[in-house]
């Protein structure tokens, strides 16, 4: 949740099963928190195309930047036969038109990798 540009209010959702796969992401503005109810954030419309279907992804924090777009900063899981693979990601949305960019992957597992990890 953030405070957009003309006091409105900005909300990330993260519909899972039927309507959301995995997990994906939906986003959705109210004018007042009042408005902000269940309803609502489960209403939110998906922002289809930023994940795979084999994939899953959420956001964990979102600033609104000069010009009024927002900056996301998420998650994303990629599912293989060894399991989930999580990965820290980014992108821009621009809440009046819809656009958005693509996913930046912005680290992976060897970003963090141990020196025990590296003499093994």
């Amino acid at each position: 949740m953030l405070e957009l540009p003309g006091c409105r209010i900005g909300v990330f959702s993260r519909p899972q099963g039927d309507r959301g796969s995995r997990g994906t992401l939906g986003f959705t503005r109210v004018d007042r928190l009042q408005d902000l109810t269940a309803r609502a954030i489960a209403d939110a419309p998906l922002l289809r195309g930023q994940f795979q279907p084999e994939e899953l992804g959420g956001a964990n924090e979102a600033h609104v930047l000069r010009g009024g777009r927002i900056s996301v900063l998420g998650h994303i899981a990629r599912m293989d036969e060894a399991g989930k693979h999580y990965y820290p990601m980014v992108f821009a949305l621009d809440p009046e038109s819809g656009w958005r960019s693509g996913l930046k992957t912005i680290a992976t597992r060897a970003n963090f990798s141990t020196r025990a990890d590296q003499e093994a």
